[in-house]
C-alpha cells in the first residue's frame, strides 16, 4: 500500500550493514558475528510522509562472487519493519570477506509478483495500477552493486536508494465566479495493468479507466476528483480521455468529454502531473503542471 506522497522520486534510503566485524565465513551461511542487517536511516524519506509503519516491507535479492565460489544469500527475501527495526526470516546472512556483492530490491514486498536475475534484471509480472488514493501501490526499485570488503573492521553500511517506477497523476477542479458540482468523472484509455522489467521497461499492457461517482462541490481551491493515481509510464495519446458530468450554475451537463492538454505527451516515471479543470463562466480552462525535484513546467488550453 502507498503512504501519502510529498515528492515522486528518490524514495526511501535503506541501509544494510554489519552488526559486528569478526568471524567471517567462506560460504556466507554459517553462524558468526558479521551478519548483514537492515536499518532505517535518521533522515526523512521523501516518498513516505512520516515514518514507516509496522508491517511495511520490501524484498531483496543478493549475490556474491569470491575466490571460493558464488553464493546467493538473499533470494526474494522480505525485509519487514516491526516499528523499530527491519528484520528478515530464515536466519542471519553473513558477510564474506573478499567477496563482491550485488543487491537488488523492490517495494512493496507483498501484493506483487516479482523476480530478479543475477545480472540485476528485476521483473514484476501483472502489476496492477488500477487502485487510487491510499490504496494505490507505489512500485519502487533499488540496487547497489560492486560491494567488496577485505577488512572486517572497515565494513560500513550500504545504502539502497529507491526510485519510483510509476508516474503520479492528479485530476483536480476549481470554480471561479460561480457554482459547480461534479457528479462523475472517468479517465479512460489508460494502461492500468502491465509487466515491468528493469530498467524501466513496460509491456503487455491492459487498458482501463479510473472512475469516481458522487457529488463533489467545487470551490476556488483545487479539489481532487480521483485521488492520487500512480500510473504506468505511457504516452498520453488521444485515446486517453476525461469524461465529466457536472452542474454549473444550475445547468447540468452529462458525459462531457475533455481532451487532456497536448503539452504533456508522456507520463514518465518519477514525475508528478497535476491537471486542473477551472470552471470560469462558460469556459473550462484545463491546465497541467509537471513537477520533479522542485522544478516545474506547465501548459494551458481552453476547452471552450
Amino acid at each position: 500500500m502507498r503512504r501519502n506522497l510529498s515528492t515522486l522520486f528518490l524514495g526511501i534510503t535503506l541501509l544494510l550493514g554489519s552488526v559486528s566485524c569478526t568471524n567471517e565465513l567462506s560460504d556466507g551461511t554459517g553462524h558468526g558475528n558479521a551478519a548483514i542487517s537492515f536499518r532505517t536511516p535518521a533522515v526523512t524519506r521523501a516518498a513516505v510522509e512520516g515514518s514507516f509503519q509496522s508491517g511495511d516491507a520490501f524484498s531483496v535479492w543478493g549475490w556474491y562472487t569470491s575466490a571460493n565460489g558464488k553464493g546467493q544469500p538473499f533470494d526474494n527475501v522480505p525485509v519487514t519493519y516491526d516499528g523499530g527495526t527491519w528484520n528478515y526470516a530464515g536466519g542471519d546472512r553473513y558477510w564474506v570477506l573478499g567477496a563482491e556483492y550485488d543487491f537488488y530490491a523492490v517495494y512493496p514486498a507483498t501484493g506483487i509478483t516479482a523476480s530478479c536475475t543475477q545480472d540485476g534484471t528485476l521483473t514484476v509480472t501483472g502489476f496492477d495500477a488500477s487502485k487510487t488514493g491510499d490504496a494505490a501501490v507505489d512500485l519502487m526499485t533499488a540496487r547497489k552493486t560492486g560491494i567488496r570488503h577485505t577488512d572486517a573492521s572497515a565494513i560500513v553500511p550500504v545504502g539502497l536508494e529507491f526510485g519510483h517506477e510509476l508516474a503520479k497523476v492528479n485530476i483536480t477542479a476549481t470554480v471561479e465566479g460561480g457554482n459547480a458540482t461534479i457528479f462523475s468523472v472517468a479517465l479512460a484509455g489508460v494502461d492500468i495493468l502491465g509487466d515491468f522489467q528493469s530498467p524501466s521497461t513496460w509491456s503487455n499492457a491492459t487498458t482501463g479507466s479510473y472512475d469516481s461517482m458522487g457529488n463533489i462541490v467545487l470551490s476556488a481551491n483545487p479539489t481532487d476528483l480521483l485521488g492520487d493515481l500512480l500510473v504506468i509510464p505511457q504516452d498520453v495519446a488521444e485515446n486517453i480521455t476525461l469524461t465529466i458530468s457536472y452542474n454549473l450554475d444550475g445547468a447540468s451537463v452529462s458525459g462531457r468529454q475533455v481532451q487532456l492538454p497536448a503539452t504533456v505527451t508522456r507520463w514518465e516515471a518519477g514525475k508528478s502531473y497535476q491537471y486542473t479543470l477551472n470552471f470560469k463562466g462558460n469556459n473550462i480552462i484545463f491546465t497541467v503542471n509537471v513537477a520533479q525535484w522542485g522544478t516545474s513546467m506547465g501548459g494551458i488550453i481552453t476547452v471552450e
